[in-house]
């Protein structure tokens, strides 16, 4: 007798969801009630309808061009590098050391490729943080001192950031020297393996933006111009070559309001011994 009752008052649910005009009613098939991927689906649809901005998302181009317009001091990986999607999301991890180079990736993905500085603190900084101060107390690591360093960057800590990043590029400086010395060659690119010229130039590149939000300009200056001559010296293309237009043209632009303010107080001293 329950069973009947039960059964019965199903029935008449279903047709007054039937008969109401509503999102599901055009649509129901008991066959696919229970798939969870129907019921996303028609979730997605939903979101696409109620939503503009998912109905019509930006372009990859108009990304790009909103965010370099937004944060024109803000490396911006180049084209050959940057990764045209996210990384993966993950949940499971061999060991701290894949978590980390994992959430590194996630970082400089969201941080350097779409600026996301905001969503990247929110997000992956704590547990970031966590996994650096397990496994990177010391700054004797090439890696631990890059993550370091990029960690405080997303957090607009300029001078610790600066710290970190000079001791990295220190360290390189030191695994060059060894490897010169090396006889093999395979362990010699083994031990280069993304510690070469060209990576030491983008740390040097990196140091000189973090210098720049300090407001050094000259100290940004002298470390992309050294940075410049590793490159020539080396064959290699100089990638910070508008951040050094950038810093003389706003250098430029302070020498005029300079002389400009110069120019105004010497006119107004002489107008006032004239009157006087």
């Amino acid at each position: 007798m329950t069973w009947f009752f039960a059964n019965f008052f199903r029935q008449g649910k279903n047709r007054l969801i039937q008969k109401k005009p509503g999102f599901f009613a055009a649509e129901r098939n008991p066959a696919t009630e229970r798939n969870p991927a129907f019921f996303r689906q028609r979730k997605n649809r939903l979101i696409q309808k109620k939503l503009g901005f998912f109905a019509n998302p930006r372009t990859q181009e108009e990304t790009d061009e909103i965010s370099d317009k937004a944060f024109p001091w803000h490396p911006v990986v180049s084209d050959g590098d940057r990764m045209k999607s996210p990384p993966r999301t993950r949940r499971n991890f061999v060991s701290d050391w894949d978590e980390l180079s994992y959430l590194y990736d996630k970082i400089v993905f969201w941080f350097y490729g779409r600026q996301r500085r905001a969503y990247v603190h929110h997000r992956f900084c704590q547990n970031f943080e966590r996994l650096l101060k397990k496994l990177c107390p010391d700054p004797s690591a090439i890696r631990g001192e890059e993550c370091w360093a990029l960690l405080h960057e997303v957090r607009e800590e300029w001078e610790r950031a600066t710290e970190h990043r000079e001791n990295e590029i220190r360290l390189i400086k030191k695994l060059q020297q060894a490897a010169e010395r090396e006889t093999d060659e395979t362990l010699r690119n083994a031990l280069l393996q993304g510690y070469d010229i060209s990576d030491l130039s983008d740390r040097m590149d990196l140091l000189s933006l973090a210098y720049r939000h300090m407001g050094e300009p000259d100290k940004a200056m002298e470390i992309l111009c050294e940075s410049r001559r590793l490159c020539d010296e080396n064959g290699l293309e100089f990638d910070g070559q508008d951040i050094l237009d950038d810093i003389l043209s706003e250098k430029s632009e302070i020498g005029q309001k300079r002389e400009q303010r110069v120019r105004e107080t010497s006119r107004g001293r002489i107008l006032s011994l004239l009157k006087g």
